[in-house]
């Protein structure tokens, strides 16, 4: 049992170190990744699961990055076959539940690129719940997989909501 509690201790500060894991207290983050875009992309899309692991809502109510002009809380909508981005003004993840941000749904739409990011990169992330604590997120980029195109998100940054 020790050992087991030892390698934990150990392993945490590892899995915070690669971005993997970020909280604030009754707020975790998982996972968070961004798909690597073509090299003039001006605007990624950012993944990630976030826990709620107290008996209160907890509503997310602002998402920013340095290294992005702005960023935004939207979720694909397909009607009829087309799909379009809808901005949604806040991420409400309910007591003792995960949501999850992946593609083809909800996403952190980052706007205004400030530079080029590679599979690798980590791109910062500070989110902003309700009452005014801030949940800080180091998501890696991933390269796409041959099979897999990143969604074009080319014009997306230009459009009103």
């Amino acid at each position: 049992m020790a050992i087991l509690l030892r390698s934990l201790l150990l392993l945490v500060p590892s899995l915070l170190a690669l971005g993997a894991f970020a909280t604030s207290g009754e707020v975790q983050v998982n996972n968070p990744w961004v798909q690597e875009a073509p090299p003039n992309a001006k605007v990624l899309a950012a993944y990630l699961e976030i826990n709620n692991s107290s008996a209160k809502t907890q509503v997310i109510t602002a998402v920013s990055s340095a290294a992005f002009d702005r960023v935004e809380i939207h979720r694909t909508i397909v009607d009829r076959n087309m799909a379009r981005m809808e901005l949604l003004k806040e991420l409400t993840i309910l007591p003792y539940t995960a949501i999850y941000l992946k593609p083809g749904g909800v996403h952190f739409m980052l706007i205004g690129a400030r530079k080029r990011f590679q599979a690798g990169d980590s791109v910062p992330i500070s989110l902003t719940l309700k009452g005014g604590s801030t949940v800080m997120v180091s998501a890696k980029v991933r390269a796409a997989k041959p099979e897999e195109s990143p969604a074009d998100h080319a014009k997306h940054g230009n459009h009103a909501h």
